[in-house]
């Protein structure tokens, strides 16, 4: 009798087991599944999966500037909500969150990319270079990684020239020079200041795109007539070595 129960408690306590499992294992399933359907779908360029984080001090930190450029592009092919969920999930607080909230559904213009990669510092790092525009974006004070810590943090964001930690460059140079942006920062990290702007300073809302050395075209394989810009990518007018082909204009012959 007393073997009888304790096989029917053993029996009982299985049961338990593998009820509790199944309804563990089907809750997991469930959140995962939640997870998946909440996560956003952008109808454009894809969000960029790698290669960007958040800088402990809350701004944005692009691993090199191929991973920027490609979220320049995810932003001006999504709209303003679409992008404002990506940071969202980035834990990122940028300027064009409170900008642009009544036009969530409208594409990101070039002029409005700018307020979505700054936070309320204006402070980003591209390619191992920390930056922030001040003097009406005539100048960037730039740094980097090593030279960041909470006083020259400070220092930064209240767009204070310290050349023992930073540079001070002039935006647009209307002049080429002997280094593109990233090249000049690593020769110059620190201790070089420019005092005097550019006659022509840089616009806000072009700190940074492609822009057109010169067109070409030539006739394909179909007897097209194609037009193309061979453009270079720039930051605050300076040219970096990212450098493409871009087809503007294609005619083809009638059949």
């Amino acid at each position: 009798m007393k073997n009888s129960r304790l096989i029917c408690l053993s029996i009982f306590l299985s049961i338990v087991f593998f009820a509790c499992k199944k309804d563990i294992y089907f809750t997991q399933e469930k959140e995962s599944v939640d997870k998946k359907t909440t996560k956003a779908k952008f109808f454009g360029r894809s969000a960029p999966e790698s290669g960007v984080s958040v800088s402990q001090y809350g701004f944005l930190v692009f691993e090199n500037l191929e991973d920027f450029t490609n979220f320049h592009e995810f932003m001006l092919t999504n709209t303003h909500a679409n992008v404002q969920t990506y940071l969202d999930e980035l834990f990122f607080t940028s300027q064009g969150a409170s900008m642009y909230s009544e036009v969530s559904g409208d594409t990101v213009k070039e002029e409005e990319c700018m307020y979505y990669a700054f936070g309320a510092d204006e402070v980003i790092q591209i390619e191992g270079v920390i930056m922030r525009p001040i003097d009406s974006d005539r100048f960037l004070l730039t740094m980097t990684p090593e030279f960041l810590d909470n006083e020259t943090y400070g220092w930064l964001i209240n767009g204070e020239y310290h050349g023992d930690v930073m540079s001070k460059i002039a935006t647009n140079p209307t002049e080429s020079t002997e280094y593109t942006f990233f090249d000049f920062i690593n020769a110059n990290p620190r201790d070089y200041e420019q005092t005097d702007p550019n006659s022509t300073p840089q616009s806000r809302f072009l700190g940074w795109g492609w822009k057109t050395l010169w067109l070409d075209s030539y006739i394909d394989e179909n007897g097209c007539w194609v037009q193309y810009a061979v453009q270079v990518y720039t930051v605050f007018g300076w040219e970096t070595n990212s450098i493409r082909e871009k087809e503007i204009l294609k005619d083809c012959p009638e059949d």
